[in-house]
Formats: C-alpha cells, structure tokens, sequence
C-alpha cells in the first residue's frame, strides 16, 4: 500500500510541477509581451526561466537527477553566450538591459579542460 501511495504521490508531484512550470512560462511570456520586447528576447526569458528553475530542483533520486540534467542540458546550453549577445545588441535600450541584467552572466558549467 505504502508503494503506491508513494507512486500516487510522486506522480502528483510531477504533475504539478509542470503546470507550475507552464504557469511560470505563461506568465513571463505574458510579461515579456505587454513590455513589447523583441521576440528574441522574449524567448530567451522563456528559456532561461525554465532553466533556472530546474537549477534550484532537487535530484532525491537517480531518476529524477537525470530529467533534471536533461533539462538543464536543454534549457541552459547556450544561454550565457546568448545573454552576453542580447546586452551588447540592446545596450542603448535599457527596460531590455534591466531584465537582462536580472539573470546571472555565468551559469554554464565550462566543457573545457583546464592545465
């Protein structure tokens, strides 16, 4: 009995964390919209408030630390590059600088070796 509800419940969880993630996204979506940002812009908020919510998820279990590094993989490649790009393109607008500059410039893990 104690399985299944620990199923029931893990499955709850999962659920409702993607309709929180929806919810999140629409509302940003949403926001970025009504400040008329440029669609690239408004695609990096997305993006990139999707992976810094699976940066702050906990893996309790193999599994689950798996989804959250597939999503991490997924929504987070790539975006500091793509912050630092955003910045210079839109320097001289500063409501885009303001929400640029509310994400962290660095949170990509380097793939380089180090001597």
């Amino acid at each position: 009995m104690r399985a299944f509800f620990d199923g029931e419940m893990a499955l709850r969880y999962r659920t409702f964390c993607k309709i929180l993630a929806a919810c999140l996204l629409m509302m940003h979506g949403l926001i970025a919209q009504a400040a008329e940002m440029p669609k690239e812009v408004q695609t990096f908020i997305q993006r990139r408030d999707t992976c810094d919510h699976f940066r702050g998820e906990e893996g309790y279990s193999k599994a689950r630390q798996a989804l959250i590094n597939r999503r991490l993989h997924q929504y987070c490649t790539g975006t500091d590059a793509q912050l630092a790009r955003l910045k210079r393109k839109y320097a001289g607008n500063p409501e885009i600088i303001e929400k640029m500059d509310a994400y962290e410039a660095t949170i990509e893990i380097s793939t380089r070796r180090t001597r």
